[in-house]
């Protein structure tokens, strides 16, 4: 496949890194390079597409890592005071009795 895209005109550069449904649609065409000097256009890349989808995955990745550390800040009673959980008596209580298993643990432990 790779010798008919290069007896098309296709430059080997393009050809190693044209997508591979416009292969075979040029194959099945056989159509001869259309842009001349040009350059082959992005659309027609496997390096375009996969640039694009690995910019969004980084997005996205980062924004889940961003909940995760915001939730597990919130959590641990690590956010500032106006952003940490308050009014909880569960957690109050459970806060006076962590509070007072510290105070009773020798200082050495």
């Amino acid at each position: 496949e790779r010798a008919k895209l290069k007896a098309l005109g296709y430059w080997p550069h393009e050809v190693d890194d044209m997508r591979r449904e416009v292969a075979f649609r040029v194959l099945d065409q056989r159509r001869q390079r259309p842009f001349g000097e040009r350059t082959m256009p992005r659309a027609w890349r496997r390096s375009a597409s996969r640039a694009g989808f690995h910019q969004s995955q980084l997005a996205a990745r980062a924004m889940v890592l961003c909940v995760v550390v915001l939730a597990a800040a919130w959590l641990t009673d690590l956010l500032p005071g106006s952003l940490a959980r308050t009014g909880d008596p569960c957690r109050e209580a459970s806060l006076t009795w962590r509070r007072q298993q510290k105070a009773s643990v020798p200082w050495f432990l």
